[in-house]
């Protein structure tokens, strides 16, 4: 009987899941009772009503591409959840805008003029980076008298610039801490104790990674470096910062950068000496958690769906974080944005509905029915700790009060963005930041060298006469007509740049790609991608990577990426698992299990006989480290993906441990991205596969990426025209290509 019931609340879960960021499976019954509508508006098919005077179309938070089916169904539940508001408005209806694409489609959605009266979106930094997305709601805010105090008030910083409200809150999403007690049990270590502190955390996760003396490699915690608004993979969130006096930006002034402060140091210092140890690992190890693999992560409140699926194999419990000796216990305060779009044509029913969805507790109560979503209004937190395990049992007694706590008493700090932001301010965070990973330099000297470069960068006004980002760049480029980026619509479409293609299949069924890209190692994905919708069944896919060349940038990055990926979605931070070839760091998998999450990876892997073929030692950047084809296979059991290699496609080798992305019905296709953070974010390379056994029929630029090479187009050869900077092949090289082209 109580298997029974335990597959029971397991099947319930996995449905809600699919219904969260990222879902797939389509439910016909829905959250709140009854059989969601099949139209946007969630009329009965077939019945004939009187069409409303006026529609409200509103983005709501909630919606991940996925199976057929799954979008009417969100729809259906959203437009139910707003029936006491319609009730008040006679003759006003609400539409349900599916919520696709990422931050850019707003954008490009608002810009050519089809946007919704209210949308929501992530990433504040892209949605307030460009004039004319947002109205600035304080005039509304003072006429109804709104209370912003009902929000946490680190949250509510995000949304409030010197040009007044922007947007309200979604959600106040804070992180507690999962611990694996399983993981403890076995290796005979005590629980975390009430009222821990930073340096009790960093014992017992250095204890955990040592202890343990299985073949894998298991580490303590994952403590969000390049998470939680961090500006790129090598830096902590602001909340960490906090926690020990520090800050990205000078209090009071967001053009200051303040990362060389005492307390920026310290905590920068104590975090490395984790992570580098392997104490740690980063960021986010909500994969690693689920395979026990990984003794403690941050788990945001806003995936309980996907805790409560993945770790009910295991014995966990949510912790309250450890105190740090500026603020006690921290945490980051992230939230989606609500906002209102300035070409609205009713503003006033846009602000009453958008009113009604931030400090009414209908809207949020409902939210929290069919998501679990942690609500803006912290007034409603202990309400939330009562009804989450109501709705979803395996999440009874694992003190979501650790949540609440942090919420309730403003230990939740914000992502703390540079306000001016500045590309290349961005660019020294990660060049330094690159640095003093690598040891190549202090964290002091490193963090001071970096300040003044990014404060002499302000004071000289480039950074003010240069402050569009590249999201904004790119959209100077996008036709107005295009999404950003899209579902295909009739066969393949390119919403990014004006290049006569980035794609050639000959008769042979050879393909040749161009792309670019900065990387796909940080919470958004930026490459090419050339895929196909699929189904959520178990599949294979299989390519072979002939070449890799350095078509215009100056040489061919060690870390350009070549080979399959699979994702939930379109949004560059969408779940996903990318097998590929890599310019000189030989084959890598990579797997961001949760939407917003920055990657796990495994670099250096290799087929058997695969290293002693190489060009050049790893880590080293070639024209082209390729020196015989090498097979990439990707395959899907249930949630479980897996990476194999190959050099002759019939003995396969496993690359990589296998992941629990989550993903329902997913996008699979061919990948490559140049890295050209290496180049000026300029510049493509080029690949040649075969052996596809897939037709991709999508192309689109995932994340944020650069612009073409000389400001102008790709040539019109660059299918055939030689890499540059190359000449010949070395003839080692080149005799180890032919044979082993015979073998193969």
């Amino acid at each position: 009987m109580e298997g029974w019931m335990h597959d029971m609340f397991r099947r319930q879960i996995s449905r809600r899941s699919a219904l969260a960021r990222g879902g797939a499976a389509a439910v016909a019954v829905t959250a709140l009772g009854g059989v969601a509508g099949c139209g946007t508006l969630g009329s009965k098919p077939g019945a004939t009503t009187q069409k409303p005077r006026t529609i409200i179309a509103l983005r709501a938070w909630g919606y991940g591409s996925g199976a057929a089916g799954s979008e009417a169904t969100i729809n259906g539940l959203l437009h139910s959840a707003t029936a006491t508001w319609r009730a008040k408005h006679p003759g006003v209806d609400v539409q349900i805008v599916p919520n696709t694409g990422g931050p850019g489609q707003v954008v490009a959605e608002i810009l050519a003029g089809t946007g919704p009266d209210i949308y929501h979106s992530w990433h504040p930094d892209v949605i307030f980076a460009t004039d004319g997305l947002t109205v600035d709601l304080s005039p509304y805010l003072r006429k109804s008298n709104a209370n912003l105090s009902a929000f946490n008030k680190a949250q509510m910083s995000l949304f409030q610039l010197p040009s007044g409200v922007r947007a309200l809150p979604c959600y106040l999403g804070t992180m507690a801490l999962a611990v694996n007690e399983t993981l403890l049990d076995s290796l005979g270590l005590t629980y975390p104790q009430p009222g821990w502190t930073y340096k009790e955390y960093g014992q017992l996760a250095t204890e955990i990674s040592r202890s343990h003396q299985g073949k894998s490699q298991v580490y303590g915690g994952a403590f969000g470096l390049g998470n939680l608004g961090a500006p790129n993979g090598f830096l902590p969130p602001n909340c960490i910062l906090e926690g020990f006096g520090g800050s990205y930006v000078a209090a009071g002034n967001p053009t200051k950068c303040n990362l060389d402060a005492p307390g920026s140091v310290e905590a920068i210092k104590w975090i490395y000496g984790l992570a580098q140890s392997k104490a740690i690992t980063s960021p986010n190890g909500g994969g690693r958690f689920s395979q026990g693999t990984l003794g403690m992560t941050w788990a945001p409140s806003f995936f309980l769906p996907q805790a409560a699926t993945n770790w009910n194999s295991l014995k966990w419990h949510y912790y309250d974080m450890p105190s740090f000796p500026q603020t006690g216990p921290v945490t980051g305060a992230t939230s989606d944005l609500y906002a209102m779009n300035p070409a609205s044509k009713n503003p006033d029913l846009a602000w009453s509905l958008l009113e009604w969805l931030s400090f009414e507790p209908e809207w949020q109560r409902k939210m929290i029915r069919i998501f679990l979503l942690s609500p803006a209004l912290v007034s409603l937190w202990e309400e939330w700790v009562t009804l989450v395990p109501q709705y979803a049992p395996p999440l009874a007694n694992k003190n979501l009060k650790a949540f609440a706590t942090l919420a309730q008493n403003n230990h939740a700090y914000p992502q703390q963005f540079m306000r001016w932001q500045a590309d290349q301010a961005y660019t020294l965070m990660n060049t330094w930041g690159q640095k003093m990973w690598s040891r190549q330099i202090g964290v002091t000297g490193g963090l001071s060298s970096m300040v003044k470069q990014i404060d002499a960068l302000e004071l000289s006004g480039a950074s003010a006469a240069n402050a569009l980002t590249k999201v904004q760049r790119e959209l100077k480029t996008v036709p107005k007509t295009g999404h950003y980026p899209a579902p295909p619509k009739k066969g393949a479409g390119d919403p990014y740049h004006l290049a006569p293609s980035y794609m050639q299949v000959d008769k042979h069924g050879v393909y040749t790609l161009l792309g670019d890209g900065y990387d796909v190692y940080l919470a958004q994905d930026a490459c090419t991608f050339f895929c196909l919708p699929q189904t959520a069944a178990d599949g294979r896919w299989t390519c072979r990577v002939t070449t890799i060349t350095n078509l215009t940038c100056p040489q061919l990055s060690s870390w350009a990426k070549v080979g399959l990926m699979a994702r939930g979605d379109l949004s560059d931070d969408a779940p996903m698992v990318s097998t590929h070839v890599t310019g000189g760091n030989a084959i890598e998998w990579q797997d961001r299990a949760l939407p917003g999450m920055t990657p796990g990876g495994q670099g250096g892997l290799a087929p058997t006989g695969l290293k002693g073929a190489m060009v050049k030692p790893l880590g080293t950047p070639t024209p082209n480290f390729l020196s015989q084809p090498i097979w990439l296979r990707l395959e899907r059991s249930q949630a479980v993906w897996t990476a194999f290699s190959s050099l002759d496609g019939k003995k396969w080798n496993q690359t990589g441990q296998p992941s629990r992305a989550e993903m329902g019905a997913t996008w699979v296709g061919l990948m490559c991205t140049s890295h050209n953070s290496d180049f000026k974010d300029k510049g493509y390379i080029r690949a040649r596969l075969d052996h596809v056994s897939f037709t991709p029929t999508m192309k689109v630029q995932l994340g944020v990426t650069g612009v073409p090479p000389a400001s102008g187009p790709v040539p019109a050869n660059w299918a055939t025209m030689p890499p540059q900077g190359v000449t010949t092949a070395p003839k080692a090289t080149a005799s180890k290509t032919k044979a082993s082209a015979k073998k193969g």
